[in-house]
């Protein structure tokens, strides 16, 4: 059950005061944890231990271009694979959670880019062509984005978790989507349409697609229809 590198060490209240299996110095016996290991900079809880996987994950991406193996990450924070698999059952649960956290800073950012507007039509627009031209002007991401591996990264941010993010970031915006008749319902729809055309764009190679002024009268004349027929209530579901 344990490998042959496990410590075990005398503790008092993990496992009562008994011999006790640590596995890069997290007690396996209890719920009390002591903890070593980590490069000797111990994390303060399991949230800043996954972080920390995460951060390091995503270096790795950033360096390399391609996703990160558990190997990699165990090197990077001197842990053991075991650790990885405490907090991210494997290399694709890893992946996305670099995707997110690339996806929410990249959120963050638009958002705030995009404060004060208040027509869905104007605010999706430049929501989506900032996005588009975000990530192609970032190398390691839009070459990422070229490449079909399920373990890529840069896909895993239009998979379900990122239909939800996507939803957060719409609603973050100054648009009254009630207003304009667009409920919960048509918002997650609407998260997952601009998902398909953000991967459609930014998935293609340099020079492929309009940039700038073109970029976003092309989205207009095909967005702009149907957001204004969902917000005039004349757009309906398919029977």
């Amino acid at each position: 059950m344990f490998s042959p590198g496990t410590q075990w060490v005398e503790t008092t209240g993990c496992a009562g005061t008994q011999p006790t299996p640590v596995i890069d110095g997290v007690c396996q016996g209890g719920d009390v944890a002591r903890r070593s290991g980590w490069g000797g900079a111990l994390p303060a809880d399991d949230d800043e231990a996954a972080q920390r996987i995460v951060a390091a994950a995503r270096r790795i991406v950033e360096e390399t271009g391609r996703a990160a193996s558990v190997s990699e990450v165990t090197r990077e924070l001197q842990i053991t694979r075991q650790t990885v698999y405490r907090y991210f059952p494997g290399v694709e649960a890893l992946t996305n959670a670099v995707a997110i956290d690339i996806g929410t800073e990249i959120g963050e950012m638009l958002t705030s880019q995009l404060a004060g507007i208040t027509d869905p039509v104007d605010a999706i627009v430049e929501l989506l062509a900032s996005a588009i031209e975000t990530v192609r002007a970032n190398p390691v991401v839009a070459d990422g984005l070229t490449r079909s591996a399920p373990t890529n990264p840069v896909v895993a941010v239009t998979g379900s978790a990122s239909r939800e993010f996507t939803v957060d970031v719409l609603r973050h915006l100054d648009v009254d989507w009630v207003a304009n008749g667009i409920d919960d319902d048509r918002l997650d729809e609407l998260a997952a349409w601009l998902l398909l055309i953000f991967e459609g764009f930014a998935s293609r190679q340099q020079g492929e697609f309009p940039g700038g002024s073109e970029i976003r009268a092309f989205l207009r004349t095909w967005l702009a229809p149907s957001i204004t027929a969902m917000s005039n209530g004349t757009a309906h579901p398919p029977a």
